[in-house]
């Protein structure tokens, strides 16, 4: 269930990044922060745009 979360990510990330040691799991690390930005701007938008078109 930890690794789910987005801390654990970035630590992982940040110390893959730290030492210059990359490996497969860094674009899975990379791609979990794409995706979650992704969602998390269409979600503010979709909110946004439903408090001000009121």
């Amino acid at each position: 269930m930890i690794q789910a979360l987005p801390l654990w990510h970035g630590v992982e990330l940040m110390r893959q990044l730290s030492v210059g040691f990359f490996t497969p799991g860094t674009l899975v690390h990379v791609g979990y922060f794409v995706v979650m930005s992704v969602l998390g701007i269409a979600a503010a938008s979709l909110r946004l745009r439903a408090l001000f078109l009121r």
